[in-house]
C-alpha cells in the first residue's frame, strides 16, 4: 500500500480535531518502570487513562469501552495509515488536553507536567495497534471483574474500592449530566435515552435549603442524576456529609451510589452538589422517573460556637519557691 506524503503536523491536526469533539478525562495515578522517549512512564499513563478516560473513550489495548467521547482507535486510524508517526500522536493528544475545544465537553486544566506526558505517551503507544499489551503493561491495570465481588450487607450494596477506576460507571454519569448541554449538540449519541427535567424545586431542611436544579434519567444504566444547589440558612457554619445524600419518593428512600459536594458551608454560603442513584442494592432496577417530586436528604449539623478561654496571667506578686 502506498502512503501519501502528507505532513505529520496536518495528520496530527486532523486526529486532534476528532479528539476535540469529546471529553478526554485525565487524572494522576500510580507509577511503574516501562519508559520510552523523554522518559514517559507508560504504566502510569495506562493506569491514569483507565482510571478516568476509559469511562468516556474506547481504547482497545486498555480494554476501555466508553462511548461518551470518540473511539481513540478510530479517531487516529486513518491518519496512522496515511503515515502519522507515534510521536505526532503523542503531540496531538497532549495539545488537545492543554488547549481543549471551548465548545466541547472537555474542561481545561485536566492534567499537566509528567502526568500529561505519561498519558499522551501511552495513548500514542497503544492507539490503533492490534493485539494486547504485554509484560508489565499487561498487568498495570486489574482486569474487569478480577477484584472482590460486591456484597450486600445490612441492606446496602458494598463495592470494594477499585484504585484503577474500573468501577467508574457512576462517576461517568455525573460527567455526562454536567456536559449534557454540550453533548446534546455535538455528540447526541452519547446522551441517547437520557431524559432531562429542570425542576428548580426547593427542599427546606432545618439548617439547609436544597434546590433540585436538574434531574437526569439514564434509562440504559437505570440511573438518576441530581444536580443541586445547597445554601446554609443559618448564621453559623454547617457541616455536611455528601456520602449520606438520598432521594425520597413517597415513603421509599433511595441512597446515593456516588456523590460530590461541600463538607462545610459558612453562614449564608451556597455551593453546587451532585449525586447519582444507580439501580437498587439487590441488583434489580429502580426505574425511577425524572418527573418524580423527589425530597433530597443529607446529614448535616450546625457547628457549635467555639469559646476560647483566656489564659490567666501571672500576678505581679507571684513568687517562685525553692
Amino acid at each position: 500500500m502506498s502512503v501519501p506524503n502528507i505532513p505529520n503536523h496536518r495528520l496530527a491536526a486532523r486526529a486532534g480535531a476528532l479528539l476535540g469533539t469529546g471529553c478526554l478525562l485525565l487524572a494522576v495515578s500510580g507509577c511503574g518502570e516501562v519508559k520510552r522517549d523523554n522518559n514517559p512512564n507508560l504504566i502510569a499513563g495506562k493506569q491514569a487513562f483507565v482510571a478516568k478516560c476509559g469511562a468516556c473513550h474506547t481504547l482497545a489495548r486498555a480494554n476501555t469501552k466508553g462511548t461518551v467521547g470518540p473511539n481513540l482507535d478510530e479517531a487516529f486510524h486513518a491518519s496512522i495509515v496515511e503515515g502519522l508517526r507515534r510521536s505526532a500522536v503523542r503531540t496531538a493528544v497532549q495539545g488537545q488536553v492543554e488547549n481543549p475545544n471551548r465548545f466541547g465537553a472537555m474542561p481545561s486544566g485536566l492534567a499537566d507536567g509528567a502526568t500529561l506526558k505519561n498519558i499522551a505517551a501511552y495513548v500514542a503507544e497503544a492507539v490503533d495497534r492490534p493485539g494486547k499489551d504485554s509484560g508489565l503493561l499487561a498487568s498495570a491495570v486489574q482486569a474487569p471483574g478480577a477484584g472482590k465481588p460486591a456484597i450486600e450487607k445490612a441492606g446496602k450494596l458494598e463495592i470494594p474500592a477499585d484504585p484503577t477506576g474500573q468501577l467508574a460507571c457512576a462517576g461517568a454519569l455525573l460527567d455526562r449530566a454536567r456536559a449534557y448541554p454540550v453533548l446534546v449538540r455535538s455528540l447526541p449519541k452519547a446522551v441517547e435515552g437520557v431524559t432531562l427535567r429542570a425542576q428548580n424545586r426547593k427542599v427546606v431542611l432545618p439548617d439547609l435549603e436544597i434546590t433540585v436544579q436538574e434531574v437526569y434519567r439514564f434509562s440504559k444504566e437505570d440511573a438518576v442524576v441530581f444536580l443541586l444547589r445547597l445554601k446554609n440558612t443559618t448564621d453559623g457554619v454547617v457541616d455536611l456529609v455528601p456520602s449520606t445524600f438520598a432521594a425520597r419518593v413517597a415513603q421509599e428512600r433511595f441512597e446515593q451510589s456516588i456523590a460530590n459536594g461541600p463538607r462545610t458551608l459558612e453562614a449564608g454560603e451556597s455551593a453546587e452538589a451532585e449525586f447519582a442513584i444507580v439501580g437498587l442494592p439487590g441488583g434489580t432496577r429502580n426505574d425511577l422517573s425524572a418527573d418524580n417530586a423527589f425530597t433530597i436528604l443529607i446529614n448535616c449539623a450546625r457547628q457549635e460556637a467555639k469559646v476560647t478561654a483566656a489564659e490567666p496571667s501571672k500576678s505581679s506578686t507571684e513568687v517562685s519557691h525553692p
